[in-house]
Order: structure tokens, then sequence, then C-alpha cells
């Protein structure tokens, strides 16, 4: 998957993702079936740069995302809260994610047992739409976006907050 990147091989900061109503293609070209540059088929290439984080159960009701601009770069996972019954306190993630183009590419654990998928994005007020292009989907969810975070709240009780490297 090729990105807009800087000389300096970063992500451009004006492909950020705004609220663009449910049209992806708005927020840029998205995400392709394959990166073609991946073996064996695999969604992506990304490399998980993230530190392993125990994860926690939230208390009380789950809260909702405000929005925001979502800032384009990669992101880990920096803490996790499971609201309700599902919640498996003590699990370790360890999860990065890159966004740009209307496109995330996500990579959930390291070696063998990694977990690539490619999901095209796209917001509307406070709710996050990911339309899954290759491998597992995500349920749909609220955020919030600030230049350095992006906290989903995930319809069915998961709250993940990453942080912008």
């Amino acid at each position: 998957m090729t990105f807009n990147e800087d000389s300096g091989g970063g992500v451009d900061a004006a492909q950020g993702i705004t609220d663009a109503g449910s049209d992806v293609s708005a927020l840029g070209p998205g995400c392709s079936l394959l990166d073609a540059e991946a073996p064996d088929g695999a969604c992506n290439t990304l490399t998980n740069v993230a530190t392993p984080i125990m994860g926690a159960c939230g208390s009380g009701s789950q809260p909702t995302g405000t929005g925001g601009t979502i800032a384009p770069g990669t992101y880990v996972l920096s803490a996790q809260a499971v609201y309700g019954s599902g919640c498996t306190a003590g699990t370790t993630y360890q999860v990065t994610m890159l966004i740009a183009d209307g496109c995330l590419e996500r990579v959930d654990g390291t070696g063998a047992n990694a977990i690539h998928r490619n999901q095209n994005i796209s917001t509307s007020g406070n709710q996050l739409m990911r339309a899954s292009s290759c491998g597992p989907g995500l349920p749909a969810a609220t955020y919030t976006a600030t230049e350095t975070q992006l906290t989903i709240f995930d319809v069915g009780g998961a709250v993940t907050t990453w942080t912008k490297q």
C-alpha cells in the first residue's frame, strides 16, 4: 500500500480524516484488497512497533466519542478497557495501525500469530465507519480524535486508546 508521504518519510498531514459523511472517496482512495508487497496474500506489511499492554475492565457505562479530525500517521495501542460482561482483565494486547488516505492498516500481535487487516474508513459526526477490505472486520464505533491521540469506542464494549507516533 502506498500512502502520500512527505520528503521526510512521514505521512502528509493534509490527508487527515475529517467529517466526510459516509463518502469514503472524500477521504482518499481507501485500501486496496491486498498490499502488492505483502507475502502470500497478506493484507499489509505493517510492522508491529507497539509495546505490549494489559487490558482492563471499565467501570460504569461505556463512554461515547465526541469526534474530531483523525490525523494521518502510525498509532500504537496505549490502553484498552472493556465495559460489560465481555471484560477479560489481564489480557495482553500489542497492536499498531497506520491511517492515511481513507485507509486503516492494522497488525495485532507479532510473528506467525500476527493478524493483519485493512479497512476503508470514514467519519460522520462522532461515528467511525470501518469497512473491511482484507482480514477480519471490526464493529461500528464512535471516536474522539486529537492531534496526538485517537480513542475508539466500539459497539460491544471495547474502548481503545491509540497514541500517534
